[in-house]
């Protein structure tokens, strides 16, 4: 049986392909599409224009790179154009967080016949630590996969029309974030959303960007990434709400491969390049 999987996420693709070789399943293809779906207003339709526009939407919001936006784009359109009327199953991998959710709506609008579904939430279970958030494949050890890859199992096509309906909802909003409420509903969110959050973690002594950020992450459950934050950081510089100067633990011999981010003189380009202080 030719079988294609898809995932939502690098990491966890490079996981299940590791697991599948592990069980002599290495012919099985793994398609992965960027974690990035939490972000930006979405397409709107599954058009390479599109989709360019929303990854030069992405990139405004400092989740990716602007010279990256062409290639996430490219990457995208890829996954989008797949012929899954090649394969004789098509498998999707479905965790709990906000992103992991819309990637299901969207699989569930783009792949126009029978899907199957694998459902991360038994892990919670066995997972080290069973009070995460929210699980993803991120969270997947390869025995985890070992022990799920067992349990797919046919999507409902009432449930994969459902799915389809919140994409088309989804796709055309307007919002900043999506982001998972209290009661594990998507909703939207502003992308100031973490700004006092990013304050309250700064102290009037000088501490490193990048140890702000991960309290935050930590604080937030992991519900966006440290790029996100980073670049709500460097706004938050900005507008003066907090300081920044040079890291005395960073070599001044290691250069920006790209144009650098300045603030007051400041090279801000990189969390580890600068410390702040409220």
């Amino acid at each position: 049986m030719s079988r294609l999987h898809l995932v939502y996420g690098e990491s966890g693709a490079a996981m299940l392909r590791l697991t599948l070789s592990d069980l002599g399943r290495g012919q099985e293809r793994v398609a992965v599409f960027p974690e990035i779906l939490q972000y930006a207003p979405l397409f709107s339709d599954f058009s390479h224009s599109a989709v360019c526009e929303y990854t030069k939407r992405c990139a405004m919001m400092g989740v990716v790179g602007d010279k990256d936006s062409g290639q996430l784009a490219n990457a995208i359109v890829e996954f989008l154009q797949m012929d899954f009327s090649a394969y004789d199953e098509v498998v999707m991998w479905q965790g709990e967080t906000a992103g992991d959710r819309l990637f299901g709506y969207m699989v569930s609008a783009l792949v126009g016949r029978n899907l199957s579904v694998v459902d991360l939430t038994p892990l919670r279970d066995v997972l080290p630590n069973p009070h995460v958030a929210a699980l993803s494949m991120a969270h997947c050890s390869g025995e985890n996969l070992k022990q799920l890859i067992c349990d797919i199992t046919p999507l409902a096509e009432s449930e994969k029309s459902a799915n389809a309906e919140l994409w088309d909802k989804w796709s055309k909003s307007m919002s900043d974030l999506r982001l998972l409420s209290g009661g594990g509903e998507i909703v939207e969110a502003d992308r100031q959303i973490f700004d006092e959050v990013i304050l309250s973690a700064c102290s009037r002594e000088w501490q490193p960007a990048a140890r702000v950020v991960a309290q935050v992450l930590c604080q937030i459950d992991f519900s966006v990434g440290d790029s996100f934050l980073h670049h709500r950081m460097v706004e938050l510089a900005r507008s003066g709400k907090i300081s920044v100067q040079p890291s005395d633990r960073f070599s001044d011999e290691q250069e920006n491969s790209t144009e650098p981010i300045m603030v007051g003189g400041v090279d801000v380009t990189e969390l580890r390049r600068f410390d702040v202080k409220s």
